[in-house]
């Protein structure tokens, strides 16, 4: 609807609706009455509201409006229509004039109820916040998580509802239904992955007699993917009912030590196999047998955590193999000194490994309270952009953070999760990332060199390069296993290397900045060139602030607290020491 100024014979209705403060306010002091109901039951504030008019609310309100009147089809409140509507200023100022948001409308609904119908997350982070319950029921104790699971395809609503203590084992009045059941109704796998993590009671019966666990592990629906029935077998089905077979594929300590030995394992019996002394035919057979070995134990006795423990695995198990051969065979070859040199870089590397393995990337840490006034705080000032808030860590992002979806936390300065440090690469472990990355592709070179000097006096090489390359393999299997594992990844580590380096130098950039720039709005402004950082110091300076170089105080790193640093404005108040 459009406002002509010059009509002045509107009613008051029209005004509200069209947000014409002066004819509201002319009609008001002539002596309208602001809780007077329409032909619809409806009073001024409801138009207000539902039309997002925070000036003529907050005038109304001052003429005596009934904040929590009651009108319409379904008996809602303003409060209610702004939160259907996803108005989250709107209920921020109807709160903070008293509007009760546990007031339920004539279908039984409070506010929280509505917004997860809707799948408003952030009115629901600032309701729960405000204190409402997040396991309020509705009329038919329904729950919010219940018609989250059940009417919205998006999983942020179910996830901060999760995040904030909803219980998804609550029955609902009607049907006896968990939100585990109302998501299976709707198949909504997603809302189920995410439920599995809190451990909900998978045999409550519904009315029916129907328990989550029958209709999702017995039963299978053809929309639930393999990687999600795989974690509710091992979570619900008892060791009993698996067998002896599946007990043994089953059980999380063989799982384990599966994934673990495995990659060592392959490498002992690929270096008994170079070593062998059979025909071709009878090594591709004995291959083929390994082969077959891997994808057996990978099948039945990887699961989820393999993604983690796998990489991790196999980085330890070839630098393990790789410094046996180097102590037992290669080394009387090598030489006293240049010995000398890998072990050291070796120490460098097992140092800068451990600190990137197990030290604090950077994770973005609150307590309840704190999060809940900072939820209170972002709705009633700049706004609860999902974009800036984590629903899941229930934070507000610092700039430059991102959520892992590995590890499940929010890190500072987040670059990369590196599945073969086993953990994130962020704000306080980037630069022992570096030397990791350095010294890692400098030990597989020089123990590369190591292997050549071996083969030169251990082996009888002829002079032609490819013969030289068949006879350097048959002279010793593991010497030419292990040199062949540590020249190629020492290709890409080095490369990678240089790239990091570059980045965190050159460009003040991590790797999820340089891969998402555009969808960061600190990247994009008319003032810079786009591809540009506006952490930028300079050469000099970025090599200074990032490794935190001080050179016996003659300069000092500019230090800053990445997990409190939210805008850009904030910098010169956020250094702890500079220059």
């Amino acid at each position: 609807m459009t406002w002509d100024e010059g009509d002045q014979t509107a009613d008051i209705v029209e005004a509200t609706q069209c947000g014409v403060l002066e004819r509201c306010k002319q009609l008001v002091e002539a002596g309208y009455n602001v809780n007077k109901r329409d032909a619809e039951n409806l009073t001024l504030l409801h138009w207000a509201s539902l039309n997002n008019r925070k000036e003529i609310v907050n005038y109304y309100i001052s003429q005596n409006a009934v904040v929590d009147a009651v009108g319409g089809v379904v008996s809602s409140t303003p409060l209610h229509w702004a939160i259907k509507q996803g108005l989250l200023q709107m209920v921020v100022l109807l709160m903070k004039h008293g509007a009760d948001p546990q007031i339920r409308d004539g279908e039984g609904y409070s506010g929280i109820h509505l917004a997860a119908q809707y799948g408003h997350t952030s009115i629901i982070a600032y309701l729960v916040a405000k204190g409402v319950p997040p396991d309020a029921p509705d009329k038919n104790k329904m729950t919010a998580l219940m018609w989250a699971v059940g009417l919205v395809d998006g999983v942020d609503p179910c996830r901060l509802l999760l995040s904030c203590g909803a219980s998804p084992s609550i029955q609902d009045k009607l049907y006896g239904n968990t939100a585990i059941h109302w998501a299976i109704i709707a198949g909504n796998k997603t809302a189920i992955h995410l439920m599995i993590n809190y451990n909900p009671n998978m045999d409550i019966p519904n009315y029916q007699g129907v328990t989550p666990f029958a209709q999702l592990v017995l039963e299978r629906p053809k929309w639930l993917n393999h990687k999600v029935f795989g974690r509710l077998v091992d979570k619900y089905v008892p060791k009993k009912d698996r067998g002896y077979v599946g007990r043994i594929k089953d059980s999380k300590r063989i799982r384990k030590y599966s994934m673990v030995g495995l990659p060592f394992t392959v490498l002992l019996l690929l270096g008994c196999l170079f070593n062998a002394d059979s025909t071709y035919l009878v090594k591709s057979i004995l291959l083929g047998v390994i082969a077959l070995f891997v994808h057996l134990i990978a099948k039945y006795l990887f699961d989820d955590n393999a993604i983690n423990i796998v990489p991790i695995s196999s980085y330890l198990s070839t630098k393990a193999w790789i410094y046996i051969v180097m102590i037992v065979v290669v080394s009387p070859a090598f030489g006293m000194l240049p010995t000398s040199a890998f072990l050291l870089l070796s120490l460098l590397l097992l140092y800068s490994f451990w600190k990137c393995w197990k030290s604090d990337p950077g994770i973005v840490e609150s307590t309840t309270e704190s999060k809940y006034k900072s939820i209170v705080r972002l709705a009633e000032t700049t706004g609860l952009d999902l974009d800036k808030f984590c629903t899941t860590c229930l934070l507000q992002r610092p700039i430059r953070s991102k959520h892992c979806s590995v590890c499940n936390r929010c890190i500072a300065r987040f670059d990369h999760h590196c599945p073969f440090v086993g953990n994130c690469i962020g704000s306080k472990n980037h630069h022992y990332f570096l030397y990791f990355l350095f010294s890692l592709s400098g030990m597989c070179v020089l123990y590369f060199y190591a292997c050549i000097s071996y083969w030169k006096e251990a082996c009888s090489l002829p002079d032609k390069t490819s013969e030289a390359i068949i006879a350097a393999v048959r002279c010793n299997g593991f010497v030419s296993l292990t040199a062949g594992s540590a020249i190629i990844p020492s290709i890409w580590v080095g490369g990678l290397a240089v790239s990091q380096l570059y980045q965190v130098i050159c460009m003040s950039m991590t790797t999820n900045e340089r891969i998402n720039q555009g969808r960061y709005l600190h990247f994009i402004d008319s003032n810079r060139r786009y591809g540009t950082s506006p952490f930028a110091r300079g050469f000099v300076r970025n090599c200074i602030d990032f490794f935190q170089l001080r050179c016996c105080g003659l300069v000092r790193p500019e230090v800053v607290d990445w997990t409190t640093f939210y805008e850009l404005e904030e910098k010169e108040s956020l250094l702890l020491e500079t220059v």
